[in-house]
């Protein structure tokens, strides 16, 4: 899989790092992400980019939509059929998901980097250690702080972003 730093598509970025876990395990996934942010996220077009899941029955999938490698938009799909599809799977342990506003503006995936500045939302699954919910949408962080236990609140501007790599 090709390193693109999505972070530095931004002049100022919010990462809502979420770390929740019980014995050194997370303790919650996509779904319970989805939850919170229903009522600022549920009329947005969203796109997978990248997933690496486990499924109910403990199967490790690669891509298991086929989509998201292939085409130059990843799986693009409305709320309800992420909803659904965030209910399929014990753990994704690698996952990029995107949001925007219209599907006209979901970055492209090139032979470069892919420009994220254009996402209201990216939702990162970072190798089973955390999910990092990007955004500058103030009712999200709020929600995302109060509804999680262990939330670090990293702002930074876009020169600062140059040992982050999203995947």
């Amino acid at each position: 899989m090709r390193s693109d730093n999505i972070y530095s598509y931004y002049k100022m970025i919010t990462i809502i790092r979420i770390t929740d876990s019980q014995k050194n395990v997370l303790s919650f996934d996509l779904i319970d992400i989805l939850s919170v942010i229903k009522p600022f996220a549920s009329n947005l077009i969203w796109s997978v980019i990248a997933l690496d899941a486990i499924d109910k029955d403990g199967n490790e999938l690669s891509d298991p939509l086929g989509s998201t490698k292939n085409s130059s938009e990843g799986h693009v799909l409305d709320w309800n059929d992420l909803f659904l599809l965030s209910q399929k799977f014990l753990q994704i342990m690698d996952g990029v998901f995107i949001a925007c506003q219209e599907r006209r503006v979901i970055p492209i995936k090139g032979s470069g980097d892919i420009d994220f500045s254009s996402c209201d939302i990216v939702i990162h699954a970072n190798d089973s250690t955390c999910w990092d919910v990007i955004t500058n949408d103030k009712r999200i962080i709020d929600a995302l702080k109060n509804n999680f236990k262990r939330v670090e609140i990293i702002t930074r501007s876009d020169d600062d972003w140059s040992n982050l790599i999203l995947f």
